[in-house]
């Protein structure tokens, strides 16, 4: 993964997370760092994985830790982007009221 803050885009309300490569357990603790290194202005957390060489079961799990801390504490939305060869997905969740 990228240091941290080459890894992270702001823009406007929205900050996006650009993973690459082989994403371990310590950078989970990077992300959830960066995370709150980030301006309280912005409501919206973007995760692109497309990049990202490989996840295992306990790196996802680390993720969905991150974007549970970022709607706890953001009240805010969030989306997931995944790109490969074979597969285009997104996941998107949207705070109450939004």
């Amino acid at each position: 993964m990228r240091d941290g803050d080459r890894m992270v885009k702001v823009s406007g309300d929205t900050a996006t997370f650009v993973l690459s490569g082989t994403v371990s357990p310590s950078d989970v603790s990077s992300m959830r760092r960066a995370c709150r290194a980030i301006p309280a202005r912005v409501r919206t957390l973007q995760l692109n994985l497309g990049d990202v060489d490989g996840l295992d079961a306990q790196v996802m799990d680390g993720v969905r830790s991150v974007v549970r801390d970022w709607r706890a504490s953001r009240g805010g939305d969030f989306r997931l982007d995944l790109t490969t060869p074979h597969l285009v997905a997104r996941m998107e969740e949207r705070a109450a009221g939004s």
